[in-house]
């Protein structure tokens, strides 16, 4: 367990390149890969990592166990959900917060989804929010929802939950920021008498948050995919919705805001130099 202290170590920004940039330090990197094992390479960053933490939560009287999971798409995961669902019934987390991308097409994905949550042991609960592959997935949010809800969890989408931790925890899951319509006031009214934790799938609402909320909190996302192609961490794309942020912790005001990198791909069938991420 790794305790960030008030100097957590910066998180790693995106940067752009030209055309020409792009192809010459990707034919680079191309090059060095063969010549250190590019297969090597490959397959380590298909391999899951487990990344434990401490994210400190202002107000919190004890510290609890949280697995945060996003992106997994099924079925465009390196992993199978038995894997997933082995890895997070050992680490025995208190509650468990998908943070969206859970599955890319409701008639076909979301049942298998539904099975994963289902099968979870969280003993605070688990929660469930929208990304934007659960918008473009064809259902809509009652669809999912009460999918989410035959499986034990609960959605929020521009809702609030409070779970037990020697002392209420707020919890607030915000809409997608790319694909929906996050309620910022949800974060902004919560009652102070209460830890805050903001799930949303798109890291850049901690721009708006980080500047509105006008005390301490910690916010979760994913929806970046660290990247998903960083060849020796060169970074060269990130969704929209990623705002300055790729992977990791950071801290802005009063806010720590934890993205991960997630479990699946979109576009490419693979990940490099960024593996799937169960924290």
């Amino acid at each position: 367990m790794t305790d960030i202290g008030d100097n957590p170590p910066p998180g790693v920004h995106s940067r752009l390149f030209t055309r020409r940039q792009f192809i010459a330090v990707g034919a680079a990197g191309a090059a060095a890969a063969a010549g250190f094992g590019a297969h090597a390479y490959h397959a380590e960053s298909n391999r899951l990592k487990l990344e434990k933490l401490t994210i400190p939560l202002p107000g919190l009287r004890t510290p609890f166990t949280a697995a945060i999971v996003a992106d997994v798409h099924l079925p465009r995961s390196p992993l199978e959900p038995a894997c997933i669902l082995d890895e997070l019934s050992r680490l025995k987390p208190a509650a468990v917060f998908f943070v969206g991308d859970g599955f890319n097409s409701a008639k076909n994905h979301l049942p298998p989804f539904a099975e994963l949550v289902k099968s979870l042991p969280a003993p605070l609960g688990t929660f469930v929010t929208m990304g934007n592959w659960e918008h473009n997935s064809g259902a809509d949010l009652e669809v999912i929802a009460r999918a989410v809800k035959g499986a034990r969890a609960r959605m929020l989408c521009n809702e609030a939950a409070v779970i037990d931790v020697d002392g209420p925890v707020s919890i607030v899951g915000l809409d997608d920021w790319l694909a929906g319509r996050p309620d910022y006031t949800l974060a902004e009214n919560a009652s102070h008498a209460a830890p805050l934790i903001v799930l949303s799938h798109c890291p850049v609402v901690f721009d708006t948050l980080s500047a509105s909320v006008n005390r301490g909190f910690v916010q979760l996302s994913g929806h970046t995919h660290g990247g998903q192609v960083v060849p020796f961490g060169i970074v060269f794309f990130t969704p929209p919705g990623s705002g300055e942020y790729v992977s990791g912790m950071y801290r802005k005001n009063r806010g720590t805001l934890y993205v991960t990198r997630g479990i699946g791909y979109t576009g490419l069938k693979m990940r490099l130099g960024a593996p799937p991420e169960l924290t």
